[in-house]
C-alpha cells in the first residue's frame, strides 16, 4: 500500500500537480481511519 502511494505522488509530481496527489494521500488516510473504526466496532 505505501509503495503505491509513493508511486502516485511521484507520478503527480512529474506532471506538476501537487493538489491531486495531496487529495489522494488524504483519501487513503481517511480510508485507513474508516477501516480502523469498522474493526473497532
Amino acid at each position: 500500500m505505501p509503495d503505491e502511494i509513493v508511486r502516485l505522488r511521484n507520478a503527480f509530481r512529474r506532471r506538476g500537480k501537487r493538489i491531486p496527489a495531496l487529495v489522494i494521500f488524504l483519501g487513503f488516510l481517511l480510508l485507513a481511519v474508516v477501516y480502523r473504526l469498522y474493526f473497532w466496532i
